[in-house]
């Protein structure tokens, strides 16, 4: 059954406005900045979660797959703290102080579980929190494009003045700087998250939540306004930020959500029109974006035109490379826990499960996949509820995104979508849990 909050209005530590508050958090504090690994958004968490334990909250924990979402951030931060051990002993390197933030790059996942999952919610503040995520992306909008056209030069400011004047933190993300460096030179908008296709992916979520709203709402005002919005959303993915993935992205999200709802008669008329206005629209987008797409590529290749095959058409030489130097500097038990973190600028892979597995060998690969297998298992659950709430459907989709995003970049091993990723991870187990759809056991958590 759906729990409802009851009697007074509950402390912002324990209500939906401090999950709001972390996600807004997360995505615009500085990422450059960090003792070891330890930003403003963990000082969150602890408070939270001291807060919850001095409030005794209620468990909610008695699904079954609990135990597997508790243990992964534990499970990958300890191969994360030995794989990278074992590469410092391999290439008698000096062990430095950061083996210990590799693993709390991964607990905070368990953190996150936590204090997220203990919090009451009921329908109405799952919506808010929707609403506030596309709201947030939504005000930003104007400055991607700012960003784009150099009407207000965001991306020359972070790099030029943001970075250098905050970027003294002990664990500073050489790949942070290189983001921003390399997109400074391709005309793409980066946004709040520092990278081009990470920016559009959240854009194209937006976009397939607004959708889900010209499907939904009888009120002509909030049809207009999100098909506005949602085409704006598009372009920027499209022109901006000049990412195929994600639009991609957003096409097959669209086909989940009309199967999931094929069932409901009375929408198929509104279905029927919302998709042919969705197909003018990226016709027009993508008739447009054809001399912004010239524009990207040919100055990516006066760039440097020996990676811009990789850079624009493809990731297989960066893949490659990666391979190659897993074979080059792996010690005798790479194969299973990988070459941990001793080389920053070579953490990222711009593939979620090559990544995985360099950095942390089968073993790593071996729990990623069952966090997605976590994600996906859910489908039939996420169908089920569908006609009566629609936030774990959106939820679900944003999650089905992330997967995608797996296959051209790291989203587990970024700082900021990470958290996101699988905060999202949660909040989808933690409402079809309170839907009673889950199997459920005895209560497991923290107390």
């Amino acid at each position: 059954m759906e729990q409802y909050n009851l009697g007074k209005e509950p402390s912002f530590f324990n209500s939906w406005k401090f999950i709001a508050f972390f996600i807004f958090v997360v995505f615009f504090q500085p990422t450059n900045v960090a003792l070891y690994a330890f930003r403003f958004s963990d000082l969150l968490l602890f408070l939270a979660l001291l807060f919850q334990v001095k409030n005794e909250n209620p468990q909610t924990t008695n699904f079954k797959e609990y135990k597997s979402l508790f243990n992964l951030g534990i499970f990958m931060g300890s191969i994360a703290f030995i794989s990278t051990l074992f590469e410092y002993l391999y290439l008698a390197a000096p062990i430095k102080s950061q083996i210990f933030a590799h693993f709390y790059r991964w607990f905070r996942f368990t953190l996150i579980l936590l204090v997220v999952i203990n919090i009451p919610m009921n329908k109405k503040d799952y919506e808010k929190l929707i609403r506030f995520f596309v709201i947030m992306l939504l005000i930003y909008l104007p400055f991607v494009f700012f960003e784009f056209y150099d009407l207000f030069n965001v991306k020359y400011f972070i790099v030029g003045t943001y970075l250098p004047i905050l970027g003294g933190g002990v664990n500073a993300s050489e790949e942070y700087i290189y983001s921003f460096e390399r997109e400074m030179f391709t005309y793409r908008a980066v946004a709040f998250t520092g990278n081009a296709n990470m920016s559009a992916i959240l854009y194209a979520m937006v976009a397939n939540i607004l959708f889900a709203n010209v499907m939904y709402s009888q009120k002509f005002k909030t049809v207009l306004f999100s098909l506005f919005f949602m085409f704006a959303s598009l372009t920027a993915i499209l022109s901006a930020f000049g990412s195929r993935t994600s639009i991609i992205v957003f096409v097959f999200n669209t086909l989940i959500f009309l199967y999931i709802n094929q069932k409901d008669k009375a929408k198929v008329a509104l279905k029927g029109i919302g998709i042919f206005i969705s197909a003018i629209i990226l016709f027009i987008i993508l008739l447009s974006a054809d001399l912004i797409q010239g524009r990207i590529i040919t100055t990516v290749e006066e760039y440097d035109e020996s990676k811009s095959v990789a850079a624009v058409a493809g990731r297989d030489e960066f893949w490659q490379s990666r391979i190659d130097d897993f074979i080059t500097f792996g010690n005798p038990a790479s194969i299973f826990v990988g070459l941990g973190y001793t080389k920053l600028i070579e953490d990222f892979a711009d593939n979620g499960f090559l990544g995985t597995f360099i950095n942390l060998g089968l073993v790593g690969l071996y729990l990623h996949l069952g966090f997605i297998f976590l994600i996906l298992k859910q489908f039939k659950n996420v169908k089920k509820v569908s006609t009566q709430y629609t936030h774990p459907l959106l939820i679900f989709l944003i999650l089905v995104s992330s997967i995608y995003f797996e296959t051209t970049a790291d989203p587990l091993e970024n700082f900021k979508y990470a958290q996101f990723y699988v905060l999202m991870a949660v909040l989808l187990y933690k409402s079809l849990n309170e839907m009673g759809v889950l199997e459920r056991e005895e209560a497991y958590g923290f107390r």
